[in-house]
């Protein structure tokens, strides 16, 4: 898989917010929303070459939410804690969105 380089808006908040555009090397991207509650999952290649995931969470009708991001040393890795986090959302009740890229 080659790495795609999209331009993004990211708030953890509340998605009608719009901030600064980020520029980021994303290698998988998911979604996912309940009734009252957003989540953001990636797979990116930061500034110094790391693989990371990058969590959000946020609420539907309000500005609660927060992010975490966690930074691994290889891409098999990161890819499992991907795959568990995607499950445990389905678990949850979440419904997973589909993705559409657009550079």
């Amino acid at each position: 898989n080659v790495p795609i380089k999209i331009n993004l808006r990211i708030d953890c908040h509340n998605p009608e917010y719009s901030n600064p555009i980020i520029f980021m090397h994303i290698l998988a991207k998911a979604e996912f929303r309940t009734q009252t509650r957003g989540y953001t999952l990636y797979i990116e290649r930061d500034l110094l070459d790391d693989i990371c995931i990058v969590r959000s969470w946020f609420g539907l009708h309000s500005k609660r939410g927060g992010y975490k991001r966690d930074v691994f040393s290889n891409f098999e890795e990161a890819k499992k804690l991907y795959q568990r986090l995607i499950a445990r959302r389905l678990r949850r009740g979440y419904a997973q969105l589909p993705i559409s890229v657009s550079d």
